[in-house]
């Protein structure tokens, strides 16, 4: 069953399979206006939020109180790499379906 008549739709994807899964739905099942957008969109916390959230100490014996700039620093690189994997992931999809797409990069 294809909708008509979207001007926009955002479709979360996390990596895994079912949210892949649905974005491929999106792709085949909707059907925007000339001028709507398919939005693709993946979210991570930011390192000092997710460690603020957890009050028991960095499993491997790094400091549970003090940021550590360096620390810090690895894992934004880390989710930065497993985000554009995700989108370019995503993008294959979306140009598989021929449909065009581009990356942006925002960070919050």
């Amino acid at each position: 069953m294809a909708t008509a008549n979207l001007s926009s739709v955002v479709v979360a994807v996390d990596g895994s399979e079912e949210s892949m899964k649905a974005l491929r739905w999106a792709l085949d099942s909707l059907r925007l206006r000339p001028d709507g957008a398919l939005v693709v969109l993946h979210v991570q916390p930011p390192p000092g939020i997710a460690a603020g959230l957890n009050p028991g100490p960095i499993p491997f014996g790094g400091p549970s109180v003090a940021e550590v700039p360096a620390f810090t620093q690895a894992i934004e690189s880390h989710q930065r790499r497993i985000t554009e994997a995700i989108l370019e992931h995503a993008l294959k999809i979306c140009s598989d379906k021929n449909v065009r797409g581009q990356l942006n990069d925002v960070d919050c």
